[in-house]
């Protein structure tokens, strides 16, 4: 009995952002690197190059028995799903967190991208000395050249404190403080802000950790 033949169809490369297929896998790397921001849409492996979300998953696959970098980024802070099916996760928590912030201090929805972002809203919402914030504050775009282009730059934060000084933060994980992106558009954001007088700043874990303890010590004052 022959069996009838099946025509392979060609692979597709589908950016797992915003979900626009690529038939060569060059087309859809370049697109990564240019579209999406490093260290948050995605992250990159150092055996092979590849742009990847799932560090482990991609190991699995393609590296069997190789032993990852054990100082590097696992996955990509946002992640979205286009396959069309809803998968259940196996965490109690998911690993990822996007969502509104309403807050008090400045009275509106804030939008975030991360767990990092929304911890330091409720912060920055706690502490006296913090007048107001802003979210990605248009008059702080600052232009960077990357890769043979010029890019533009929204930093996560400005703050104005109430006595009266402005500071700019990027909230960041500390291991992607080192990608060669984010350090080039902050050095570009830190010289615009500087030019007025502003201080920018990169907020990770640690800094986290020391509005925490600033909180508290408030009401310990109180």
């Amino acid at each position: 009995m022959t069996l009838p033949f099946r025509s392979r169809q060609p692979r597709k490369y589908r950016c797992f952002v915003c979900g626009v297929d690529f038939s060569e896998y060059d087309e859809f790397k370049d697109h990564m690197i240019e579209e999406h921001e490093e260290g948050r849409e995605y992250i990159t492996c150092k055996l092979c190059g590849a742009v990847i979300r799932d560090r482990r998953l991609h190991y699995r696959v393609k590296h069997p028995g190789v032993d990852m970098p054990k100082d590097s980024q696992m996955r990509s802070t946002v992640w979205y799903d286009f396959s069309g099916q809803k998968r259940k996760r196996r965490t109690k928590k998911p690993p990822f967190k996007e969502g509104y912030h309403v807050s008090p201090k400045v009275l509106q929805e804030l939008h975030y991208r991360s767990g990092y972002e929304l911890e330091v809203y409720k912060c920055l919402d706690e502490l006296n000395e913090v007048q107001g914030y802003e979210v990605e504050p248009k008059d702080c775009v600052s232009p960077y050249y990357w890769k043979g282009k010029w890019r533009k730059y929204w930093p996560d934060l400005k703050i104005l404190f109430t006595d009266g000084h402005i500071e700019v933060w990027e909230v960041k994980p500390s291991n992607q403080t080192d990608y060669e992106q984010n350090q080039i558009k902050q050095n570009a954001c830190a010289e615009n802000v500087g030019k007025r007088g502003w201080v920018f700043k990169c907020i990770t874990e640690q800094g986290i950790n020391k509005l925490r303890k600033m909180i508290v010590e408030q009401h310990r004052r109180s």
